[in-house]
């Protein structure tokens, strides 16, 4: 479970989000860690992960483009304005055929996040991976964060959305209780 924040509000969110992540990556996700966000990629801060689990290129202090990454892909869904119009216009590499790296299809899957309420994302970053992310709410409503797992990419892997959701929830709780 990947989770993206400011730098400010990142050592503090680290620590809550890992007593509600580490159940999840126990479960079937193997995949768990921690990470902050700039205006073009998501810096990976921390990382839980069973041994011999799902390709994923997520490395303690590695980046990843925004439009790729699950956790990524909600923050700019729910981002200010000014950074979902500066991410397409710049450059989207294409990680896999799957990655939204034209301007328009980026569009419509920052709306389909926001429509369901977190990212889903099949064979972006690596043709055997997938992605889910769930926003993370702040006092005021808006999104501060986004926990992400990576499992497998097999037809099975809906369910872990709710046990992300679950895990968003849980940690925007928290956070409201600071």
């Amino acid at each position: 479970m990947s989770v993206t924040a400011s730098d400010q509000e990142g050592v503090e969110l680290e620590r809550r989000a890992r007593c509600k992540a580490e159940p999840a990556a126990t479960w079937r996700t193997r995949m768990v860690a921690a990470s902050s966000c700039s205006t073009e990629d998501v810096l990976f801060l921390e990382r839980l992960s069973a041994p011999n689990v799902v390709i994923n290129y997520t490395r303690i202090a590695g980046r990843l483009s925004l439009h790729a990454s699950s956790s990524g892909l909600v923050l700019l869904a729910y981002g200010p304005t000014s950074l979902k119009e500066a991410v397409p216009s710049g450059p989207l590499i294409a990680y896999t055929s799957a990655t939204p790296a034209e301007p328009t299809r980026l569009r419509a899957v920052l709306a389909e996040a926001r429509q369901q309420g977190y990212a889903y994302c099949p064979g972006r970053v690596h043709q055997e991976a997938l992605g889910i992310a769930a926003p993370i709410r702040g006092a005021e409503g808006a999104v501060v964060a986004a926990p992400s797992v990576i499992v497998p990419s097999e037809s099975s892997a809906h369910a872990v959305v709710p046990v992300v959701r679950m895990a968003a929830r849980g940690i925007s709780r928290a956070r409201q209780r600071l």
